[in-house]
């Protein structure tokens, strides 16, 4: 149960906190045009959230001494 209030307090800040917000929009921006599909943007953000997500926890993992 611990893991997952931890694994949910993680992604509460991650996903709150308005200075990702305006990182991925710079970054993204560049990429994004008028003519995407919603499939387009759809793989953008999953691969934005696959990317964020793979981060916090090699972070995590490495701070907190674990073995991955």
């Amino acid at each position: 149960m611990q893991i997952l209030e931890g694994f949910l307090e993680g992604f509460l800040i991650a996903f709150l906190n308005p200075k990702i917000l305006v990182f991925l929009v710079a970054v993204f921006s560049h990429f994004i045009n008028p003519d995407i599909t919603n499939i387009g943007r759809l793989i953008m953000a999953m691969m934005a959230g696959i990317i964020d997500t793979t981060w916090y926890v090699l972070v995590a993992a490495v701070l907190a001494g674990t073995s991955i």
